[in-house]
């Protein structure tokens, strides 16, 4: 299956166990308007949690295979990997330099 198939089949899952913990939640509000006092703690019933965890795993994966091809192998100092010379990957330049040194009086003892 696609990746894009798989996401919406994730998101579809995650809307659907939205919608089910708020029906589950009005139906809690329902019964304390008619009076009963029961154990009313607000937690999702098991299978909302069941569909939040396999609509979750479904999107991960969905997003982690669409991304597969656009990221780059990480490399140190330019190694040439497979002939093929790859450039190093390293943090952008600070444009100021509050944080690129840090010295302090110690030196000084």
């Amino acid at each position: 299956m696609s990746s894009s198939l798989i996401l919406t089949v994730g998101t579809l899952i995650l809307c659907h166990a939205a919608y089910s913990c708020l029906h589950y939640r009005e139906l809690l509000r329902d019964l304390e308007d008619a009076g009963y006092e029961g154990n009313s703690g607000m937690i999702p019933p098991a299978d909302v949690w069941m569909e939040v965890t396999v609509g979750f795993i479904a999107i991960l994966g969905a997003e982690l295979t669409r991304s597969g091809s656009s990221l780059r192998p990480v490399s140190t100092r330019g190694k040439i990997l497979q002939g093929k010379k790859m450039t190093p990957l390293a943090a952008p330049a600070f444009r100021s330099r509050d944080f690129d040194i840090y010295t302090t009086r110690a030196k000084v003892l």
